[in-house]
């Protein structure tokens, strides 16, 4: 299987559309991803296409696996949302982490932010285990009657400056990628 991890942008609209349309379960958090093709097309457009939000994708054998981002608020300049979507095809084969490693890792070496902050369901055990043990941390007094919590993570640590971060490296956002089995 031959796997890259890669910058994506809004030439990729088809790749992700795909993605998208084969992702399940639908509207399953915040409605995303949303349930029919034109809603999906003009959500993706309107991410990907906003100048100041970056998008990753992980493609395996040619077929996009998951699409990450980092989500740029004009009210938040040092400080972005992470979202990422991993088909369930790929879920649970480490993956995802590499991709989030790796979009964490251009956060804060390339974008130099202080931190990065996402939301995630309450019931999703998993995720809030990964993202646990990669250093985020719920905010207090932030949890919706939703479910969601907001959860953060500071960037730029004075160890992975110092020398090197032991969550993650430099090296992540090359390809082709070794599985992470």
């Amino acid at each position: 299987m031959i796997a890259r991890l890669r910058e994506a942008g809004p030439a990729d609209l088809p790749l992700l559309l795909d993605l998208y349309l084969r992702f399940e379960p639908k509207a399953a958090y915040q409605g995303l991803p949303p349930h029919k093709k034109a809603t999906t097309r003009k959500w993706l457009t309107g991410l990907l296409g906003e100048p100041s939000n970056m998008h990753f994708i992980l493609t395996l054998d040619e077929r996009v696996a998951a699409h990450a981002a980092l989500v740029f608020y004009p009210d938040r300049l040092e400080s972005q949302e992470i979202i990422i979507f991993v088909h369930q095809d790929y879920q649970h084969a480490g993956w995802g982490r590499k991709l989030f490693l790796a979009t964490m890792n251009v956060a804060c070496h390339r974008l130099k932010l202080a931190q990065v902050w996402l939301s995630v369901d309450w019931l999703n055990v998993p995720a809030r285990r990964l993202y646990h043990a990669i250093g985020f941390r719920p905010v207090p007094d932030e949890e919706d009657p939703w479910g969601e919590i907001t959860m953060v993570r500071p960037l730029q640590c004075r160890r992975c400056l110092e020398t090197h971060c032991p969550i993650f490296t430099a090296e992540l956002i090359r390809g082709p990628i070794r599985s992470p089995q």
